[in-house]
């Protein structure tokens, strides 16, 4: 049930949102996204316009970020000699990548879509961190960066993402990338590393 100032939607009511004006004013990938990260499916949504802002602006935060890192490419460093603060980006990109795909799968058809797209964001911030801090960039490290955000991502804003693929280069669509396979790319030694990390932040803070 969708919800708006604490009221379900209702044309009798005369309460409703136009979704044609959303879609005009902020596109689809922005109504998706709001209405995936506002509640989980179980729940009520509640309608708000500072949240379908909110989404619009997180999804430009993506689009400039991904371009940034691909400017890096042009310029990345070659090998894998990572610096300290290239496995931490790595770090939270891995830890992303289990928890969007433990939340996609659902425990006891219970689905965290919500929480799947927190954690995204929480990587979309640590990718903005990196660059504000570090002005080079191994080459690979880059483009895994943005490949494994925009697959993350796809399910969730299929347009902004396939758009954001073939403007990187990358083979085929992104939509073709994703699924079982490519949702669980964390080898068991990538998952024991990141709890690990995990373990031992929380131990010495």
């Amino acid at each position: 049930m969708v919800l708006l100032d604490g009221s379900k939607m209702s044309k009798s009511k005369g309460n409703i949102v136009s979704p044609e004006e959303i879609i005009a004013k902020y596109g689809a990938d922005t109504a998706r996204l709001f209405i995936l990260f506002a509640a989980p499916p179980e729940r009520d949504l509640a309608w708000s316009d500072q949240g379908v802002e909110g989404s619009y602006r997180f999804l430009n935060r993506v689009w400039r970020i991904v371009h940034q890192f691909q400017d890096l490419v042009k310029d990345g460093l070659e090998g894998t000699d990572y610096t300290e603060a290239e496995k931490e980006l790595r770090f939270q990109e891995f830890k992303a990548i289990a928890k969007v795909t433990e939340d996609v799968r659902g425990t006891d058809g219970n689905y965290g879509l919500n929480t799947a797209v927190s954690s995204i964001m929480e990587y979309v911030n640590a990718m903005h961190g990196y660059v504000g801090a570090n002005k080079t960039i191994h080459k690979a490290v880059a483009l895994e960066a943005n490949k494994n955000l925009l697959k993350l991502l796809a399910p969730f804003t299929p347009h902004i993402t396939e758009e954001l693929w073939q403007k990187c280069g990358f083979e085929g669509s992104v939509h073709a990338r994703i699924g079982r396979k490519s949702t669980n790319r964390l080898s068991s030694s990538m998952k024991s590393n990141c709890l690990s990390r995990s373990t031992a932040k929380y131990a010495t803070a």
